[in-house]
Formats: C-alpha cells, structure tokens, sequence
C-alpha cells in the first residue's frame, strides 16, 4: 500500500469511531504489510482527521438545534 491509502484508512477510522485496540491491531497489521510504516504518523492523521470530525458534528449539532 501506499502512502495515500494509510491516510485514506486513518481518517475512514476517524470518521467511523474504531476503538483503540482495534487501531493497535490496525497498526500492526500495517507494520507487517510494510516495515516503512510509520505507527506515530499514522496515529497524528487519525488523531487530526477524529478531532475535526467532531467538531464538525458538533457544528452540526448546534445548527440544527438553532
């Protein structure tokens, strides 16, 4: 795989709330897949990419109350 789609994982994890163990085994897996695999990478995207989809849930939350 490449770059691109571990992006594209982190933030469909982001966006689908999968737990902590679940990321490690995620992780993992990436790792056996690619010793290039960059665990902390990884995580910051996924960190990034859930913190901005709360927010924008949110958002959306208070607009639709308005």
């Amino acid at each position: 795989m490449t770059r691109k789609h571990y992006y594209f994982f982190a933030q469909w994890c982001a966006h689908n709330n999968i737990s902590d163990h679940r990321m490690d085994e995620l992780c993992e897996f990436f790792k056996e897949d690619n010793r290039a695999f960059k665990r902390n990478i990884f995580m910051n995207v996924y960190r990034a990419a859930k913190e901005e989809y709360n927010e924008y849930n949110y958002n959306l939350a208070n607009r639709l109350r308005a």
